[in-house]
């Protein structure tokens, strides 16, 4: 939590004694201490989204708190209000993570720079940048040529290592972060890997080392509860009757760069690499065989695992969507940040009403509040 002074600057919670100060309003109200100066209608919903955002995840210690954007395909620059306003608005010591979901780049390497320049103002520990499509074809619309500058280039602009518990495996963006306090590992995956015989990244390739890394993540009983993060989402097979619409916008005519797809993507394509069973195994504590994109099979085996899987989240889809893979795994794709009114997310992960609960904020300005329960509804 921060406090501030009438002009917005950060002042000490703290006595000279280095006693925690309580201050108090003129009835007697203990205050916060929460950023509060607004200076547009846009600012004043930030605000508001954020004061229900914390209340609910203040009031229970196990519930995980976040920000999320995604897609913003060049708009991270340095000229951005958004970030600086938010990183005064959000009590950064009282949540868990601020997550970017994927697709900043615009086919420039410059772009790589000007997002670390905008998100500089967020407290680099408390950050999580993941690869999209669009970041690993950043020189051209159609560079899908496998050299070692594309990999410097993506581990270096999305390096997550000072983020608590960071283990990266290897140059393909898959790794692990971990939120001690609430117990919490950010298993992130991705389908990297080139293959020229298939055309490159435009295949979605899970390679043998990724996928053994990938099971290994999974496989650990260390107590912490699982999100998965990968931009483009992790499950094959579903069509686009699987997935709803939360109450925002115009529902199915939601999507900017050429509106809503008529399929959903998957992280990873060959049809016979499919996440599916392995991540309802994880779920249920199972085991099984899983294949990689070259036909190699892992074998895993989660019986002794002693955590959740909790949910999925992922972007490149350009809209708002969600379904239940197994009846209990909840995966939700994040509207894109570079087009319609430029949303980002507030939400909590809460374990004990076993639901994520998202307010949506765009510069319209409006904010959108809705609840996805971890377990799909049975319709009679």
């Amino acid at each position: 939590m921060s406090i501030y002074d009438i002009h917005g600057s950060s002042v000490s919670p703290y006595d000279f004694l280095g006693e925690t100060c309580q201050a108090y309003d003129i009835n007697g109200n203990l205050l916060t201490g929460d950023y509060n100066i607004a200076s547009s209608d846009y600012e004043r919903s930030i605000l508001s989204a954020r004061d229900a955002w914390m209340a609910e995840a203040r009031a229970d210690a196990s519930i995980v708190p976040l920000v999320v954007h995604s897609d913003q395909h060049g708009r991270l620059l340095p000229t951005n209000t958004l970030l600086p306003y938010l990183a005064k608005a959000v009590p950064w010591g009282d949540m868990s993570a601020c997550i970017g979901m994927g697709d900043t780049n615009n086919y420039s390497v410059e772009y790589f720079q000007y997002m670390k320049e905008c998100l500089s103002v967020i407290p680099a520990g408390k950050q999580i940048n993941i690869w999209g499509n669009h970041d690993t074809w950043y020189g051209s619309a159609n560079d899908n040529i496998l050299g070692e500058e594309h990999l410097t280039v993506l581990n270096t602009y999305f390096d997550n290592s000072t983020y608590p518990g960071n283990h990266r495996y290897n140059d393909y963006g898959i790794e692990y972060m971990i939120d001690e306090a609430r117990k919490i590992k950010y298993v992130v995956i991705g389908g990297w890997e080139y293959d020229h015989d298939l055309g490159g990244y435009s295949h979605y390739n899970i390679g043998s080392e990724s996928m053994a890394d990938i099971v290994d993540m999974l496989s650990q009983a260390d107590g912490y509860d699982i999100v998965l993060l990968s931009h483009v989402q992790p499950f094959a097979g579903q069509a686009t009757a699987d997935w709803l619409h939360p109450p925002v916008e115009d529902g199915e005519n939601q999507g900017g760069s050429g509106g809503m797809s008529v399929s959903v993507g998957t992280v990873v394509s060959p049809s016979e690499t499919r996440l599916d069973q392995m991540l309802i195994d994880r779920k249920n504590k199972g085991s099984g065989t899983v294949k990689d994109s070259f036909g190699g099979v892992h074998s895993y085996d989660f019986t002794g695992c002693n955590s959740d899987l909790l949910c999925c989240f992922a972007g490149h889809e350009h809209c708002d969507k969600y379904m239940w893979q197994g009846g209990s795994i909840p995966v939700y794709l994040f509207d894109a940040y570079a087009y319609d009114n430029h949303p980002i997310y507030l939400v909590n992960i809460d374990r004990n009403q076993r639901r994520l609960n998202i307010w949506k904020i765009d510069d319209a300005p409006t904010v959108y509040n809705y609840q996805i329960p971890f377990e799909e509804p049975i319709v009679e």
